[in-house]
């Protein structure tokens, strides 16, 4: 724990356990309980991680756009889950979203954005 106070690797190392729990699906108390063991950051700082990561990337895009001519490759993903056992918090359930990536453009003879 000692090392975990004195180390900023070590806050990051948590924040990407904590970031990785929210991707696996793992429920909130359990995030917290790890965090109260110092294995993972707080549900709440995993969240705030989570803000400024996508407001950083939003940014960036914004840039990119501003600057380079670019192109948008999009995707809706369907993702369900079956569960065998159904009860009362445990029941099939679909997961949909989009994903886009930009992909910034170049001269091929010049090689410049």
């Amino acid at each position: 724990m000692l090392g975990f106070t004195r180390s900023e690797n070590a806050s990051n190392f948590q924040i990407m356990v904590g970031l990785d729990l929210l991707a696996s699906g793992a429920k909130k108390g359990f995030i917290e309980t790890l965090a109260h063991r110092g294995i993972s950051v707080s549900y709440t700082t995993i969240m705030n991680t989570v803000k400024e990561l996508s407001s950083e990337s939003l940014a960036r895009v914004v840039e990119i756009a501003h600057q380079k001519m670019f192109s948008i490759i999009w995707d809706n993903i369907n993702i369900a889950f079956r569960v065998v056992h159904q009860r009362v918090e445990s029941k099939d359930h679909f997961d949909n979203g989009t994903t886009a990536t930009l992909i910034p453009l170049f001269d091929p003879r010049t090689g410049e954005y």
